[in-house]
């Protein structure tokens, strides 16, 4: 079966399938003939009766109830359920459940079907006896509706005649029971049931299911505890477990795990009080706790996910709430106190959860200032989104030239000073040399966040100068972070920013002799920018021996060859509609068009890999989704249509900045939106003035312009042969 842009799969009881397509479909309105459904009947069945399941009786419902079919097993469950409920069906179904003769399936069917059927609580509960159902007799009573006892009647009988205890007493009684089985599927589904009835008699079973031995069992019940919010038993075995010597660390963990997702003033106050406690054999396990207990989940206000998954957890919207502002001052005092091997350590647990309360910042930077040991733990805070003030400037310039940190502080220091206004830039790329000696790893991270193009902008006037210094790895340094603006000859296509007519301006000044030609082949190579190429060939054929050798060498590094358009006109001379009916089926095969796909910069907004980190479109999906001609209507025509999810924005903010891209990422408190050059801008939602739609994709127009229909059909090849 081969059906494009499959979105569901479902099957009746007669054995047809059902499949959604989405073809045709795209993230604009495209119209209403869009999708469609298929109905697939297998061969061997076409001249089958269909089945009428209201058309057949009692017996021939019972044959499909215990047949191979779970389809058909649950069209007749539920044909059965439709009809009036009778002693005798109800007999015959609960004898399917009784028969251990029945494969389990079938008399899990037949339970559902007794528990749908509103029947007696009791009934259920005696087929419980059976080990091998008991798991699901559970399950179905848990989500049978039953009342609870009238409280007005001051009884838990159903009358005094019959002296039988009322159905919902039963019912807790028997799941109370099973969450002692020897069976862990049993005691799973007691605890469902425990909490689907709320029954806080059995709190402290499930409290001693929390370090049950099966690991199902005991997520489940914390699950449960934290749902129902019942901490305070789960608190007091918290402070035993602590209180008695030889008790494991996991089930302290275990414990503490539970009730630190509870937000309770109360508790608050409890945790406070072991917290402030001088003899106190955990602060650190406390710490983290308050570090949990200090937000709870937001509102959700209506901004959307986005397509891709927020995973920073443990909140997607973190806000405070009434018992935060108790928990800040001793979360404070315990970071301004705590042994300095122990910092670094508390810093994480300040960055998992989110913290970015300025106060935090001071704190840690005082405690710095005083103890050089939490230098280390202070850079980690920092090294975020997180604004660097004068002062810990000051602090970061003293430890740039102090050569007793390691190579993850330098790093780190480098980072933070390069996002300040007006850094030291002489000692910051001397720092990065030495970065570059030392530890290549971490000199890859560094370089790359400091080739973000807005801080690249913002540094235009000390990067020109640093192109007149007689420091050749400042020289060469510069010229590649202002190689960042440039991206080769895409420029006159993409949409300029504020910046960029300065930063060419130097780039010309640089290339017209203010930079040594061997500095250029060096600094090229350090901006990894494939679209540089042109820049290769023409230092390639210098009359400079060492400079031609040099860039030939880099070429060959890079796998590049000479690339120049094929023959005949170009896609801009014949125009998009008559090169779209132009292109075949082939072309001049895949290696032409990867060479192409790299020349044309087209990695800054797409991956061909899951090891790399997410940009735009994956490609290999979208070469398995999108047939040939569609892959070159993209090409040809980027915005006629948009995939989901990488619609073009654009973003007015408060600082006077427009930006337009698509949204790589978004959660409650911040955005990264990347243009049509693959450069990445983040900022925080309460920065936007205005949001705007745009009907034009973020690829640029004219992309393939100076191509022939060889060359794109060759990169045709290379996209259909991700997609394999």
């Amino acid at each position: 079966m081969r059906v494009p842009r499959v979105t569901d799969l479902d099957v009746d009881g007669n054995g047809r399938i059902y499949v959604s397509s989405w073809k045709g479909a795209t993230f604009t309105y495209a119209g209403e003939e869009v999708g469609y459904v298929l109905q697939l009947t297998p061969k061997s069945t076409a001249s089958r009766t269909i089945i009428d399941w209201s058309r057949l009786d009692e017996q021939q419902l019972m044959q499909f109830l215990t047949g191979d079919s779970h389809r058909r097993r649950l069209a007749a469950q539920r044909e059965l359920l439709a009809r009036p409920r009778t002693d005798n069906t109800l007999d015959k179904i609960v004898g399917i459940a009784r028969d251990p003769g029945q494969p389990k399936e079938v008399r899990t069917a037949a339970i559902f079907a007794v528990s749908q059927k509103r029947s007696d609580s009791r009934l259920l509960i005696s087929l419980g006896d059976d080990d091998q159902i008991k798991p699901m007799v559970l399950r179905a009573l848990s989500e049978m509706k039953i009342e609870a006892p009238q409280a007005a009647s001051g009884s838990l009988f159903e009358g005094t005649a019959t002296g039988q205890p009322h159905p919902s007493i039963l019912v807790e009684g028997f799941c109370g029971e099973s969450l002692d089985d020897p069976q862990a599927r049993t005691r799973l589904e007691a605890i469902r049931a425990i909490h689907r009835l709320k029954s806080r008699t059995y709190e402290p079973k499930i409290v001693e299911r929390l370090v049950d031995d099966d690991p199902v069992v005991a997520h489940t019940a914390m699950n449960a505890l934290v749902d129902l919010k019942w901490w305070q038993l789960c608190f007091s075995e918290w402070q035993q477990t602590v209180d008695s010597p030889g008790v494991s660390n996991l089930d302290e963990a275990i414990y503490r795990r539970t009730w630190q997702q509870i937000a309770d003033p109360e508790l608050v106050r409890l945790v406070l009080e072991d917290f402030s406690d001088p003899l106190c054999t955990v602060h650190r396990e406390l710490f983290a706790a308050l570090c949990r207990l200090h937000f709870v989940e937001g509102t959700w206000t209506g901004v959307s996910w986005g397509t891709r998954p927020d995973t920073r957890g443990p909140y997607y919207q973190p806000e405070t709430w009434e018992a935060s502002a108790e928990i800040l001052p001793a979360i404070i005092r315990y970071i301004s106190a705590v042994d300095p091997e122990q910092f670094s350590d508390a810093i994480e647990m300040l960055i998992r959860h989110r913290f970015e309360q300025p106060e935090v910042g001071t704190a840690l930077r005082e405690r710095a200032e005083a103890d050089g040991r939490c230098l280390a733990g202070l850079l980690k805070w920092y090294d975020r989104d997180v604004s660097v003030d004068e002062k810990l400037k000051n602090l970061l310039e003293r430890t740039l030239n102090e050569n007793t940190h390691d190579s993850n502080h330098l790093a780190m220091a480098i980072r933070l000073l390069w996002r300040c206004d007006a850094p030291p830039a002489s000692d910051v790329l001397s720092a990065l040399d030495r970065l570059r000696q030392v530890d290549s790893g971490a000199f890859s991270e560094t370089w790359r966040q400091l080739r973000q193009p807005n801080l690249t902008r913002k540094h235009l006037r000390l990067l020109a100068d640093q192109l007149h210094s007689s420091d050749r790895s400042h020289q060469v340094m510069a010229l590649s972070l202002l190689l960042g603006l440039d991206g080769g000859d895409r420029q006159s296509r993409g949409r300029r920013r504020q910046g960029d007519d300065d930063a060419k301006e130097l780039l010309m000044e640089a290339w017209e002799g203010l930079v040594a030609a061997k500095e250029w082949v060096s600094a090229i190579e350090l901006s990894d920018d494939r679209s540089q190429e042109p820049r290769i060939w023409q230092l390639a054929s210098s009359e400079d021996a060492e400079v031609a050798t040099a860039a030939r060498e880099l070429a060959a590094r890079w796998g590049l060859k000479e690339l120049t358009p094929g023959s005949g006109p170009k896609i801009k001379e014949v125009g998009a509609d008559a090169a779209l009916s132009q292109l075949g089926t082939e072309g001049m095969g895949v290696e032409l068009g990867q060479r192409w796909f790299a020349r044309l910069s087209c990695t800054n907004c797409h991956t061909v890999s899951q090891d790399e980190p997410a940009r735009g479109p994956y490609l290999p999906n979208v070469a398995k989704t999108y047939r040939r001609d569609q892959l070159a209507e993209s090409l040809l025509k980027p915005s006629k249509s948009l995939a989901q999810g990488f619609a073009t924005e654009t973003f007015s903010l408060a600082d006077g900045r427009q930006i337009t891209g698509f949204v790589a990422t978004q959660s409650a408190v911040r955005l990264a939106v990347r243009d049509g050059q693959g450069k990445e801008y983040i900022f925080s939602p309460e920065e936007i003035e205005e949001r705007t739609p745009q009907p034009t994709s973020v690829m640029p127009e004219g992309l393939v312009d100076e191509l022939s229909i060889d060359d794109v059909n060759a990169l045709l090849d290379y996209l259909q042969s991700l997609g394999r």
